[in-house]
């Protein structure tokens, strides 16, 4: 992805303003992206180290990778949140270079989806001649905003946490799965919105729009908090 002038300025300062020193922004780089700092931008000061990240970052196409990163390790910094709602939106219809496309077509990603479930529709089958779905139950979560992004932020948080948690056997899964409830507990905002999307859509249909085998436990706990309130 091409930046402008201007582009890098403001990345560069809402990246200064998240990460106000070389510690922080080393450990988001290692924990989110598995990247050395130091290896990529080096010494000197903190202005220069970021100008270096950004530049290598968009050189060699992990620069949305880089941006989603940064507002995942720290998404109440307000100018990080505008700089990653107007590139990741823009990126979300390209392809990042952390999702290249093989010979094959099919596309593989390391880190994060940027898909948008706005306006999507799911369905569990099989199709008919020109794609019609014929069998099985269709989800329409185009009239649902609530809904898509409730699933959209679920999708992303398992993703993120299954990144730095085994989560192969059913013990481990349901780990994963305590930590996303607690993370969605200490958001009165997530969690309002995940109980709202489960009471509007269902529980099958938030499941198969997350499409994650540890939102079943996941789900099991949150039906539990509705339970005790």
């Amino acid at each position: 992805m091409d930046l402008s002038g201007q582009q890098r300025r403001e990345l560069k300062e809402a990246f200064i303003d998240a990460f106000p020193d070389k510690a922080s922004l080393e450990q988001m780089l290692s924990f989110e992206l598995d990247k050395n700092l130091d290896a990529i931008a080096g010494g000197g000061s903190l202005e220069n180290i970021v100008f270096s990240l950004i530049k290598t970052a968009a050189a060699q196409g992990w620069v949305l990778d880089l941006i989603d990163a940064a507002h995942r390790s720290n998404p109440r910094n307000q100018r990080l949140k505008a700089i990653a709602e107007q590139f990741l939106q823009n990126g979300s219809n390209e392809t990042p270079s952390s999702s290249l496309s093989n010979t094959s077509g099919k596309q593989q990603s390391h880190h994060t989806s940027y898909y948008n479930f706005s306006n999507a529709k799911f369905g569990g089958g099989f199709a008919g001649t020109g794609g019609t779905q014929t069998g099985g139950t269709f989800y329409d979560y185009s009239s649902n905003q609530n809904f898509t992004e409730a699933a959209a932020q679920i999708q992303q948080l398992l993703k993120q946490l299954q990144q730095t948690n085994p989560s192969i056997t059913e013990t481990e899964k349901i780990i994963v799965a305590a930590k996303a409830a607690e993370e969605i507990n200490n958001n009165p905002t997530l969690k309002a919105r995940v109980i709202g999307a489960l009471k509007s859509g269902g529980k099958e249909a938030f499941k198969e729009a997350v499409d994650n085998p540890i939102v079943n436990v996941l789900v099991a706990i949150i039906e539990g908090w509705q339970e005790a309130e």
